[in-house]
């Protein structure tokens, strides 16, 4: 299934993916809507990760928005 650039075209395409509010033209799609939605998609991570998968993008398991916590 990677052999022939998939690999790398998916990156690519996966890296220009933007996020931001829905009002704004242009996003991908919006934030993590809560620290459980954030904790649930990390965990979802970490266990591929323990299953052998590899993170191919982003993956620094930070918070990128200036509001720096969860309501």
């Amino acid at each position: 299934m990677w052999e022939g650039g998939f690999r790398d075209s998916l990156k690519e395409k996966v890296n220009g993916i933007t996020v931001g509010p829905c009002t704004e033209w242009g996003h991908f799609t919006g934030p993590v809507i809560n620290k459980p939605a954030f904790e649930r998609i990390t965990g979802i991570i970490e266990e591929a990760k323990q299953a052998g998968g590899e993170v191919l993008a982003g993956g620094d398991g930070k918070l990128s928005s200036p509001i720096e916590s969860f309501s």
